[in-house]
């Protein structure tokens, strides 16, 4: 059956979505090359097939994968809708049909997530400022190697600075003397940087989900809100001044703070504005939504975020528990 063929060889396609998410950064290059390089446009334009010539056939050429499964898709709901629901093959139509929508849902999410990480690594490149709140256990960090020392139990559970898993009471772990940060003894301590570095957003795990032009007010250090940029990763809140080009850092606020233990509280205070209180400085911010419509979905999607990462932490925790 022809729905049967579709489910044997959709497998082996799962290698678009590595080809999906750095087709884009390879368009890039063919374009590099193709202003700079007149071999490479000569070996081009003597391609035999006459639609693939050139630099603009070359990309037609390699956009062709990326489309290839939405097509696949729209194929087999074709066939669906013209192949009767009592015919032998009509649920292996319909299998295939939902193994495809799998694999295109699995590309997208995984070019967002690739998308969100360029991003957030041009920010952190651009990024002036104070970093201290970067930190996630607000301590200060220098260039250096780190300095390990092996402690045999931790007294309270810390949470490992590469893998944002607790380690518990009794579990080995390492501890650098120079930028206090802690980490698992096997595996983490080999992952990690071996410099300790002013502090990044490049953090593991960090995803990027949205961002926001609003106007930002630290009540501690500023009398009046200012036009700011929110950004909303899956742990933390992200304020910043300017253009991303020229990004001078604000504030950055996570849903818990490692060393309190407190979490943030985030509140509607009506007219346009949200008040956001710290978990490790207890501070008072403000957010200003241009209009009260901006301010609720704002709001909405810190919560959905907050849930979101309170969901995997519990996961996380029941799975170290077994």
């Amino acid at each position: 059956p022809l729905g049967d063929l579709f489910c044997q060889f959709c497998p082996f396609l799962k290698a678009h979505i590595a080809y999906a998410t750095k087709h884009d950064e390879g368009e890039q290059v063919v374009k590099q090359l193709g202003d700079s390089n007149k071999k490479f446009v000569e070996v081009l334009n003597e391609f035999p097939v006459e639609a693939y010539k050139g630099v603009f056939g070359l990309t037609s050429l390699r956009i062709a994968p990326v489309q290839r499964i939405p097509r696949y898709k729209l194929l087999l709901h074709d066939l669906m809708e013209h192949t009767p629901k009592d015919s032998a093959d009509y649920d292996n139509l319909q299998q295939a049909y939902e193994k495809f929508a799998e694999l295109g849902s699995q590309i997208n999410t995984n070019l967002h997530v690739y998308q969100g990480s360029v991003l957030i690594q041009k920010l952190d490149s651009r990024l002036s400022g104070n970093r201290e709140d970067l930190a996630s256990s607000g301590a200060h960090s220098i260039y250096q190697h780190h300095t390990w020392s092996s402690r045999k139990r931790a007294p309270i559970p810390v949470v490992c600075q590469w893998c944002k898993i607790l380690i518990f009471p009794g579990k080995r772990f390492q501890n650098c003397k120079s930028c206090d940060a802690t980490v698992h003894a096997r595996g983490c301590v080999d992952a990690i940087s071996p410099l300790c570095t002013e502090p990044s957003l490049m953090e593991q795990g960090r995803k990027f989900l949205q961002e926001f032009p609003v106007k930002y007010q630290n009540a501690a250090k500023s009398r009046k809100p200012k036009p700011a940029t929110l950004v909303l990763f899956n742990d933390s809140l992200f304020f910043y001044y300017g253009s991303a080009k020229e990004a001078q850092m604000a504030a950055m606020i996570r849903w818990k703070s490692s060393t309190t233990g407190k979490s943030i509280v985030i509140v509607d205070s009506g007219q346009c504005t949200i008040a956001v209180t710290a978990p490790r400085t207890f501070e008072q911010h403000y957010i200003q939504a241009a209009s009260e419509e901006d301010k609720e979905f704002i709001y909405r999607s810190i919560n959905n975020a907050i849930k979101a990462w309170n969901a995997e932490q519990e996961k996380f925790h029941s799975q170290n528990r077994a």
